[in-house]
C-alpha cells in the first residue's frame, strides 16, 4: 500500500509545470521530475540515488546548496530569486537556448520535509523577469524623457529650472559663487532658412555636444532652453573663470566649422554667450541671475555676435570675454 501511495505522489509530481527534486537527509537524491529531466538535459533515472552535488556540481558553493543545508541541519526553508542569485542551475528552454547557454530566469524554493529530507522546488520566470526588465526600462526612458530634450538628450529647460533652483540654494547657502552662461547659435533661423530643418537638428544636436564636452558632469548643468538657446550653471565659478570658460566655449563651437553661407562673415556658423556671476545673499532670487545673463546674451548680440559678454551684477556693466 505504502510502494503504491509512493508510486502516485511520484506519477502526480511528474506532471507539474515547474522543477521538482527531493533529497534524504544525506543529500542522495531519491525524485527528480520529468519537468527538470526535459530542460536539464540529464534523465530521471540517471539524477536519482546520486548525492545532490555529483549530479549538480554546479552549485558547490552557492547559496542554493547553503539553502539546502539550512533545510536539513536547521529546518529552516528559503527562496532564492534571480535578482540576487543569477541562473544557479543549467536549465534550458529550448536546444538553441542550451547552444548559445542562455539559462532559463529561476525562482527557487527549498522546503524542509517532515522526514529530515527537503524538496528543491525550480519555477521558470523568464517572463516575468523579461516583462520586468522592459517595464524597468520603460520607466528609465518615461523618467529621461521628462528631463531631457528629445533632440540633444541634455536637459531640457524645466529640468534646468529644476537644478539651477537647486544650485541656487547651495550657493546661497554656503555663499559660494554661482554662474550662468547662455548661448545663442547666431542667425539660425536664416541657416535654418537655407539648409532646411533637418539639417538645422544636426547642428543643434553637435553643438549640444560640443558644450557637453566642456563641463564637469559631476556638477555643472547644461540644457537645450529654448529653440536654438542652450543654458548652463556652473557651481562655484567666479567671473574670472566663468568670462574665460565662456571665451572657450565660443572658440569650441568655431572650430567646429559648420559652414554657413547665409552670413557674410566668416561663412562658419558662430555662438554668443552672456555670463553673469553672483554670490547670492538672502535676498537674491535665481531670476536676477537669469536675466543678467540674458541682457550680457543681448549686448553681444548687438555688439555684432560671435562673442562672449560678461554683465557685472553688482556694477550693472558689460565686459567683453576675450
Amino acid at each position: 500500500m505504502m510502494k503504491m501511495a509512493c508510486s502516485s505522489l511520484c506519477a502526480i509530481i511528474d506532471t507539474l509545470e515547474v522543477g521538482v527534486i527531493v533529497v534524504d537527509a544525506e543529500q542522495q537524491i531519491i525524485q527528480w521530475n520529468r519537468w527538470l529531466a526535459l530542460r536539464i538535459g540529464r534523465s530521471s533515472e540517471a539524477a536519482t540515488n546520486r548525492a545532490l552535488l555529483d549530479v549538480l556540481p554546479e552549485i558547490a558553493g552557492t547559496r542554493l546548496e547553503r539553502a539546502v543545508d539550512h533545510a536539513l541541519r536547521d529546518h529552516m526553508p528559503s527562496l532564492l530569486s534571480p535578482a540576487l542569485n543569477g541562473t544557479l542551475l543549467p536549465l534550458f528552454q529550448s536546444t538553441e537556448d542550451r547552444q548559445r547557454d542562455r539559462r532559463m530566469q529561476q525562482m527557487i524554493h527549498v522546503l524542509p520535509l517532515p522526514d529530515g529530507g527537503c524538496l528543491i522546488q525550480i519555477s521558470d520566470v523568464t517572463a516575468t523577469v523579461s516583462r520586468e526588465r522592459v517595464l524597468r526600462q520603460q520607466a528609465v526612458s518615461l523618467r529621461r524623457n521628462a528631463s531631457c530634450d528629445a533632440l540633444t538628450g541634455i536637459y531640457n529647460r524645466r529640468k534646468f529650472d529644476e537644478l539651477f533652483a537647486l544650485e541656487f540654494a547651495k550657493a546661497q547657502r554656503k555663499q559660494q559663487p554661482l554662474a550662468v552662461i547662455i548661448v545663442d547659435i547666431d542667425q539660425f533661423s536664416a541657416y535654418n532658412h537655407l539648409y532646411g530643418r533637418e539639417q538645422g537638428d544636426l547642428v543643434l544636436h553637435d553643438i549640444a555636444i560640443a558644450l557637453q564636452a566642456a563641463i564637469q558632469p559631476a556638477g555643472d548643468v547644461l540644457a537645450r532652453y529654448g529653440g536654438e538657446e542652450f543654458a548652463l550653471v556652473l557651481p562655484g565659478m567666479d567671473d574670472k573663470a566663468a568670462r574665460h570658460f565662456a571665451e572657450n566655449l565660443r572658440l569650441r563651437v568655431s572650430t567646429l566649422k559648420i559652414a554657413n553661407e547665409s552670413v557674410l562673415a566668416g561663412k562658419v556658423l558662430t555662438i554668443s554667450l552672456g555670463v553673469a556671476v553672483m554670490i547670492p545673499d538672502s535676498s537674491a532670487d535665481t531670476h536676477t541671475l537669469l536675466s543678467s545673463a540674458d541682457v550680457a546674451l543681448y549686448q553681444a548680440k548687438h555688439e555684432g555676435r560671435d562673442r562672449a559678454v560678461y554683465f557685472s551684477v553688482d556694477e550693472g556693466s558689460f565686459h567683453d570675454c576675450a
